[in-house]
């Protein structure tokens, strides 16, 4: 195999490993460390963050005690009339109350859109300015699940899917991950941070060594 060839496969093979890829046209981010992304969750154009039932300093099956809000953040602007939000209601213990608010916003950097899952006990009273679109689901005694659609500036359509539990074991989606609320977008073909700056240099540093060899071994056999 030539040396030019074996340059190629380098290249193809390192940007592959990289934890991004830049094909992607729409991407969500969370920002709250305390929402995971679900091991094996995440598909071709799909994936799921979720909220441990335990979490360190606010106990187990959470809900009681504290339940960090989710930050969701799209690379691109959601094509909305206005700010809106929806909610989940628990009837549980007889009248439905508002237990989750879901907001969304183009309130990200430069206009992006944001949606935001606020859990009880950190549901705000209902936002002002904000249009209310009604709501997704009840919890009742198992919790639930509810579905709504966005579309991205490029006309992506994306599917939301919030969900909340009633303080047992809840596994929404089928990947046997204990937590008090999931959210699962799909249509968007990644759920991914930004690479590292390190992890970035560490690659052009590894190809620009690369290249260099490459020319010396080149120089030698003319």
């Amino acid at each position: 195999m030539r040396v030019a060839d074996c340059l190629k496969i380098a290249v193809v093979a390192a940007l592959v490993t990289m934890p991004f890829s830049t094909a992607f046209a729409v991407t969500v981010t969370s920002t709250n460390p305390d929402w995971l992304l679900v091991t094996g969750s995440v598909g071709a154009n799909t994936g799921i963050f979720a909220l441990p039932a335990t979490i360190p300093g606010c106990g187990s099956e959470n809900e009681p005690n504290c339940e960090p809000t989710g930050n969701f953040v799209f690379s691109q602007s959601l094509k909305i009339a206005g700010p809106s939000f929806y909610t989940i209601t628990d009837s549980d213990g007889g009248a439905a109350t508002v237990s989750d608010i879901i907001t969304i916003a183009n309130s990200g950097p430069g206009g992006t859109g944001v949606i935001q899952f606020f859990s009880d006990p950190n549901v705000p009273t209902l936002p002002t300015g904000f249009a209310s679109l009604g709501a997704l689901c009840d919890e009742g005694s198992a919790g639930c699940s509810g579905l709504f659609t966005v579309t991205t500036s490029d006309n992506t359509v994306v599917t939301v899917e919030p969900a909340s539990d009633s303080e047992s074991f809840f596994n929404p989606f089928g990947f046997s991950f204990d937590s008090s609320d999931q959210i699962r977008f799909t249509g968007v073909t990644t759920i991914a941070a930004v690479p590292e700056p390190s992890s970035l240099a560490l690659l052009l540093a590894g190809l620009a060594g690369l290249g260099y060899g490459v020319r010396r071994r080149a120089r030698r056999q003319v």
